[in-house]
């Protein structure tokens, strides 16, 4: 009966050895992780003050002595006009911006000195049906760019691509620029222009050219083209 009884209370008090057991050990595995958690954010710290981290910023160096990154030279305006004999197209291509799809090109400024345009020079599109269309400048009319020697400026325009009541169907096929010193025109344009006049995207500086795309066609007509399409 005595043995019993031993037997009984030894198996009473083994269920809550093992809870107790069971908590200990939630404990433990409690501490580790808010221990990891908290050596984690201290290791963030000293990489962040001390080590700093590969991909950040700075790779190698200590994040709070890390020197932002210089802002860009400040260039004085350019004194002087572009003018025609100093542009030359580089670089021409078709393409879509913003639901229009037209032409990009970029005249590079072939002198030895800084150069200005007061805005977008006028333009006219002649079309394959043998008529001319005027280019829409809107804002850019007035925008003043400096283009420096080497540098690009870059120019897209288009017409809206579909539309629900199109005309003839009828292309751009050259570009006329009313450039100081003389008129521009540059030819091989394709785009349509049957749902729309064509207008002025985009006019300002390229610094580094742009890629254009490259095809097996050959560059456009009396472009100079550096890249071809």
């Amino acid at each position: 009966m005595h043995g019993t009884g031993v037997e009984r209370t030894i198996s009473h008090r083994a269920p809550i050895a093992l809870g107790l057991t069971l908590v200990a050990a939630l404990a433990v595995v409690g501490a580790i992780s808010l221990v990891s958690s908290q050596r984690a954010t201290l290791d963030v710290a000293q990489a962040d003050s001390q080590g700093g981290f590969p991909g950040g910023p700075c790779p190698g160096k200590p994040m709070l002595h890390c020197p932002a990154l210089p802002p860009p030279p400040v260039l004085p305006p350019a004194q002087v006009s572009c003018v025609k004999s100093g542009l030359k197209v580089s670089s021409m291509w078709p393409g879509a911006y913003q639901g229009l799809t037209g032409e990009s090109l970029e005249l590079a400024n072939t002198t030895d000195a800084p150069c200005y345009l007061t805005g977008a020079p006028r333009m006219k599109v002649g079309t394959t049906s043998g008529g001319t269309e005027s280019v829409a400048r809107g804002g850019l009319a007035s925008k003043r760019v400096d283009v420096q020697p080497g540098e690009d400026l870059f120019i897209a325009l288009g017409s809206p691509g579909t539309c629900a009541k199109p005309a003839a169907p009828d292309s751009a096929s050259s570009l006329t620029l009313a450039l100081p010193g003389g008129t521009m025109t540059v030819s091989g344009l394709r785009f349509g222009v049957e749902c729309g006049a064509p207008v002025l995207e985009i006019f300002g500086v390229s610094p580094i050219p742009m890629s254009a795309p490259t095809t097996t066609a050959g560059p456009p007509s009396g472009s100079g083209a550096k890249s071809g399409w």
